[in-house]
């Protein structure tokens, strides 16, 4: 596949508006079908890798709007934004878009550049530029810049390297099919504003100019086929390697009902495996002296107690009580009534 900036244009998918919560599942969908830009930076992280592939698989995404600094960076991001097109003429976008030769290549940039004409999206030019825009507490300087403020080289060790930003970017210029990228990074003093609810800024947005660098891309290529291998690996060993076909069920369905039966197979496996190896565990040190053992990896230990248990011998209470529980008896039939209830039920069976 062509890796190398063409003019051909991206797909644009659904626009995740963050005062519209309705918006934010067809986003997530389109995205999750494939490998973003935000993925590509965090693959190389196993934690976040296993994140990702538990995402892809179940569907089940973090929402972290609600952690502070992730909320300051959405409710500045639209100022930070507006600045930017009056300042360099690149207009901000909440649209998630897909690589023209490949739709699971995905990226969300914060700006795009438009024509000022006709107002549509420009790709392949020496002037095609996205805008990234990042909020934090810590210094975000990617790293020396020439005098038109254009990334010489990322400085190693800085927020900006570790943060895995660069690979980040060059995603994001590969799939919109972008020369350059203009990284604006504001940041703030971890203080609160109680007349904003944002974080205090220190200072101005700053910036820097990052050109596009394709031996990077080409990499980061080679990298995605790699996670969208085991991304579909994944997927398949959680449905059993069962796939949907053509069927009266929308497609979408098809996958939530095969994702369940899977899920179903391995609840049973898993609840198998527990009750044997509990029962063996309770066949060893059950009715023994009580036990503190380290294994290591976890402890196990037992413990003997002993408190009054009061028994209640109905037969013998009847039998020494008749007339009581006669009443009683008359008493639960008298006061029994039968009201009819409706209730709906689904069923999913797995077909012979």
């Amino acid at each position: 596949m062509l890796t190398s900036i063409t003019a051909a244009a991206p797909i644009m998918g659904p626009v995740y508006d963050k005062n519209d919560p309705s918006t934010r599942q067809p986003w997530l969908d389109f995205r999750r079908g494939g490998i973003t830009a935000t993925e590509i930076r965090d693959w190389r992280q196993g934690s976040k890798r296993r994140a990702i592939l538990t995402h892809k698989v179940t569907g089940v995404d973090d929402d972290i709007s609600g952690i502070a600094g992730v909320r300051h960076g959405n409710l500045r991001e639209p100022v930070i934004g507006e600045w930017v097109l009056e300042e360099f003429g690149i207009t901000p976008t909440n649209a998630a878009f897909a690589h023209p030769d490949n739709p699971r290549y995905i990226a969300s940039p914060d700006g795009v550049t438009l024509d000022i004409f006709s107002g549509a999206l420009v790709v392949g030019t020496p002037d095609t530029a996205l805008l990234e825009i990042k909020t934090d507490s810590e210094d975000l300087t990617p790293g020396p810049v020439d005098g038109d403020q254009t990334l010489i080289h990322v400085k190693p060790g800085s927020k900006f390297d570790k943060m895995g930003y660069y690979a980040q970017v060059q995603w994001g210029m590969f799939v919109m099919n972008a020369a350059t990228t203009l990284f604006v990074y504001e940041r703030h003093t971890g203080e609160v504003d109680p007349e904003t609810g944002t974080y205090i800024p220190d200072g101005p947005p700053q910036y820097a100019w990052i050109p596009r660098d394709q031996d990077v891309i080409d990499t980061l290529v080679e990298m995605a086929d790699d996670a969208l291998a085991q991304i579909d690996a994944a997927r398949l060993a959680a449905a059993g390697e069962f796939l949907p076909e053509s069927s009266e069920l929308p497609a979408e369905h098809s996958i939530l009902v095969a994702d369940y039966l899977a899920a179903l197979d391995a609840e049973k496996v898993q609840a198998e495996a527990k009750s044997v190896a509990w029962g063996k565990l309770q066949a060893a040190y059950l009715g023994k002296p009580d036990v503190a053992l380290d294994g290591g990896f976890a402890t196990l230990s037992t413990n003997t107690t002993s408190k009054p248990k009061r028994t209640f011998d109905e037969a013998a209470a009847q039998a020494a009580h008749p007339e009581v529980f006669e009443a009683y008896a008359r008493v639960v039939a008298e006061f029994t009534t039968t009201t009819q209830e409706s209730k709906q039920s689904l069923t999913v069976r797995r077909k012979k």
